[in-house]
């Protein structure tokens, strides 16, 4: 049986999938991210941050208020405008743009580098997670195919 979501995850999601049903025919100013590169920093775009593996670690609150957390930083001082969210277990809906004179790439960048480094720390330091040992297992074994992580690699690098 899948997680019960909370009605704003099920709100988010749904609007997500209406967006981005609606969006590449009707507003050409939307992108929707999948690998590819930000050619214009100030549009509106749908991107996936995925955790390596498809790791489930969005069940546990601590690591969904590390997100909720650096979206609020990001949105209040680097830029970045969260138009709608929602945090699946192993991976994020974002529809998000970037403020006149701010880069979403370097956003993007900044705020996949915090995330990962905090929740890489609180999974590596709570000896209450039950999952560390596997959980850090699987975070180093994608780190090797990574040339700039020798420890943990915690994000896909294709999102």
């Amino acid at each position: 049986m899948a997680p019960a979501m909370d009605p704003i995850q099920v709100f988010s999601l749904a609007f997500l999938r209406e967006m981005k049903n609606s969006v590449s025919l009707e507003n050409k100013n939307v992108e929707i991210m999948n690998g590819y590169k930000i050619t214009n920093q100030n549009n509106l775009h749908f991107i996936t941050p995925t955790v390596v593996g498809w790791i489930d670690v969005f069940t546990r609150k601590a690591y969904k208020d590390i997100i909720v957390e650096s979206l609020n930083f990001c949105s209040k001082n680097k830029g970045l405008s969260v138009h709608a969210y929602v945090i699946m277990s192993n991976h994020l809906h974002l529809l998000i743009s970037a403020k006149e004179g701010f880069k979403l790439s370097n956003i993007i960048r900044d705020f996949k580098s915090y995330t990962a480094t905090s929740i890489i720390k609180e999974i590596t330091q709570n000896p209450k997670e039950s999952r560390q040992a596997w959980l850090t297992k699987l975070m180093k074994y994608h780190a090797k195919y990574e040339s700039a992580n020798t420890k943990f690699q915690f994000w896909k690098k294709d999102n």
